[in-house]
């Protein structure tokens, strides 16, 4: 059992965090974490897809939208204050 949120996790929501333009796609969210890799492994997209689904189940981020090719869109939920 994880005692809290992973690397993956915690660099998808710094990247939104500050993220103040349109909600990223998936796609912008993985190049941001992995910069200095031109191609993206199955490995890295799964990983990606687990952090965002985990994050998403938490209530941390929610699908913003469909984008082209079927891509999601993310953003921070609006937590109430």
């Amino acid at each position: 059992m994880s005692r809290g949120l992973g690397r993956v996790q915690r660099d998808v929501l710094a990247f939104l965090g500050k993220r103040k333009q349109r909600p990223p796609y998936t796609s912008d969210i993985a190049f941001a974490i992995w910069p200095k890799t031109r191609w993206l492994t199955p490995a890295q997209l799964n990983s990606l897809r687990r952090a965002l689904n985990d994050l998403r189940q938490r209530g941390l981020i929610v699908c913003a939208g469909i984008g082209y090719y079927n891509e999601l869109q993310w953003r921070l939920s609006e937590q109430p204050a």
